[in-house]
């Protein structure tokens, strides 16, 4: 069973845009249907839409502030705010 839910926060561990690798981004919905990238063209099974801060990479080389879709194998849970806040402040105390 997928962590993966929307308005959560995940990270991307595999992209065919390198630049993508290792950003946060948050979960906007789930497409469990294959669908057509809107910029790659490229088919993507069980995907995501995303959001990220810092932008997205296309294959176009442009860097946007857009909505991507990224595949579900391609994106790691990483909770919602509150579970990363309390894990910051275990850190903390740790250090």
């Amino acid at each position: 069973m997928s962590r993966l839910q929307v308005g959560g926060l995940a990270l991307i561990v595999n992209d065919t845009e390198l630049e993508n690798i290792g950003k946060v981004v948050k979960l906007v919905d789930f497409h469990g249907n294959s669908m057509r990238g809107r910029f790659s063209m490229s088919i993507v099974h069980d995907g995501w839409n995303v959001s990220c801060d810092d932008g997205l990479m296309f294959p176009d080389g442009i860097l946007r502030n857009a909505i991507g879709l990224i595949s579900s194998k391609n994106l790691m849970p990483l909770g919602d705010k509150q579970t990363q806040d309390k894990f910051r402040k275990e850190e903390l105390e740790d250090a």
